[in-house]
């Protein structure tokens, strides 16, 4: 289980400077998963363990799952949403409540994705979390929860944005048409 290209070796090493900054603002952990080789991803697939379809952030040398080792997990998954610098550095953060666990996937500078913010569920599934699901663990590292709230909608819930962009598009082309008919009008 040793990586074998130099994207996953540079992968590693970014993903091991994001963990050193992770234990200084956060707090210790032990690593429970980290790289893994395609074959190891579906060993662990075989036996029922969640994995991805396709090819893993895992796989990639940019993934681990951590479990803090001076505090709870929702508080450390917490701690996380809410430190600008860090959230910032993921592009997955999972927390997995039956495995005591939390999955972090790094974002390297060709990913500019917005961190997915996830649980994984009792049928073994990762599922995005909603604002109010995100603002029930911030709020106590939070001003209030209207603050957390707020924060959560802005930065940690993240949608698929072309229906919004279509929509927008289309009250351009409306907003257009009607100026040009005003001005026809006029003319």
């Amino acid at each position: 289980n040793l990586p074998s290209t130099e994207a996953e070796v540079s992968n590693l090493a970014m993903t091991a400077d994001t963990m050193e900054l992770l234990e200084r603002n956060i707090g210790p952990f032990t690593f429970v998963s980290g790289f893994r080789t395609k074959e190891l991803q579906s060993v662990l697939a075989s036996t029922g363990e969640p994995t991805s379809a396709g090819t893993s952030f895992h796989e990639l040398g940019r993934a681990v799952d951590i479990y803090p080792t001076t505090m709870g997990i929702a508080e450390f998954f917490a701690k996380i949403l809410v430190d600008e610098e860090l959230k910032n550095r993921f592009v997955e953060i999972a927390i997995k409540p039956g495995q005591n666990s939390i999955h972090l996937a790094i974002n390297v500078p060709e990913d500019t994705r917005d961190p997915r913010v996830m649980a994984l569920n009792a049928d073994n599934v990762y599922a995005r979390l909603t604002v109010d699901e995100i603002t029930s663990y911030i709020t106590p590292y939070m001003p209030s929860s209207e603050v957390a709230y707020d924060y959560a909608a802005a930065k940690l819930v993240t949608y698929n944005r072309m229906p919004l962009i279509l929509t927008a598009a289309v009250a351009l082309a409306g907003a257009a048409y009607l100026l040009l008919l005003s001005n026809r009008k006029t003319a």
